[in-house]
């Protein structure tokens, strides 16, 4: 009896010593942890934007069991920033952030199970998890589930790619992946002029075609600089510029305003970060057609 009694009075002693909480302790520097990711990944507090280290950072609040770090690492290999884009990978890490009660690991892992991504489509369990993430007051949630079909489920797109014969393609090409293009400079004299044909927007694994729009490009020549308008649909109209390098056109310092699966209301602000535009000369005609690897919302 005196034993059990000392070892209570111990413990309330050391209680009220001020031993640290290790649980509290690990909570505020994982949290750190996660910050300072955030800081790099979003390029804010004075730090430039890197990835690999908003990636490093990550990684260690979520080796932690810090539910946002979790998320955050999961987002990273959703997008493929600074790491191998694996959605079986981020659909495990948005599970575990789920199951810890995360809304935004919820939603994104709704979103998994609806458009089949790295793990077979299932629309009980993404309504069940769009479901919680909107109860808990996730806007994105919310407005997901206004949506009949996930991004992954536009038709029109799939036949548009399955019908395209693009000279700037391999002959045995893929059409409903991505493919990087073939390199082929033509003459400089056939640059300018009007380019018409389709924006196809793929996926983050570029796997999965998930739109498609009309597009105009028109070029001329302005006493040695490429100057012009990138219509989409006819409408949404931007002036660029751009300079004709090797093989291809670069355009740089560009924004513009565009809708998609997630943002069919308002547009959000792109940016034509050194899109590189590769020319090909086939018959009469030249095909202007693109890798865009860096034309990211704002």
């Amino acid at each position: 009896m005196n034993q059990h009694y000392l070892t209570a009075l111990l413990a309330i002693l050391l209680a009220l010593s001020g031993v640290p909480n290790l649980s509290a302790q690990q909570d505020s520097s994982a949290d750190v942890l996660y910050k300072q990711g955030l800081s790099y990944k979003n390029g804010t507090d004075g730090k430039n934007i890197d990835f690999a280290k908003a990636y490093d950072y990550f990684s260690q609040a979520a080796q932690l069991n810090y539910p946002q770090g979790v998320y955050s690492l999961a987002y990273m290999h959703f997008k493929g920033l600074s790491c191998q884009q694996d959605y079986v990978k981020a659909a495990g890490l948005f599970k575990q952030g789920a199951l810890a009660g995360r809304d935004n690991s919820m939603y994104f892992l709704g979103l998994i199970y609806r458009n089949g991504y790295g793990i077979p489509a299932n629309e009980d369990s993404a309504k069940y998890w769009l479901q919680k993430a909107a109860d808990m007051g996730y806007k994105q949630a919310i407005e997901e589930l206004k949506m009949q079909v996930g991004e992954n489920s536009n038709v029109a797109a799939k036949a548009l790619a399955a019908q395209i014969q693009n000279a700037a393609l391999p002959a045995n090409a893929i059409l409903d992946h991505y493919v990087r293009i073939e390199h082929k400079l033509p003459g400089q004299s056939i640059i300018t002029g009007d380019y018409n044909g389709y924006l196809l927007q793929y996926d983050w694994s570029g796997q999965n075609i998930v739109d498609s729009k009309s597009l105009n490009l028109h070029l001329a020549d302005n006493n040695g600089i490429l100057t012009g308008t990138w219509t989409e649909e006819g409408t949404d109209s931007v002036a660029v510029q751009a300079s004709l390098e090797a093989d291809s056109l670069r355009f740089s310092n560009t924004q513009y305003r565009r809708k998609d699966h997630y943002s069919p209301d308002t547009a959000i602000l792109y940016n034509f970060n050194d899109i590189v535009l590769n020319l090909v000369q086939k018959n009469d005609s030249t095909v202007n057609s693109s890798d865009i690897d860096h034309l990211i919302p704002d």
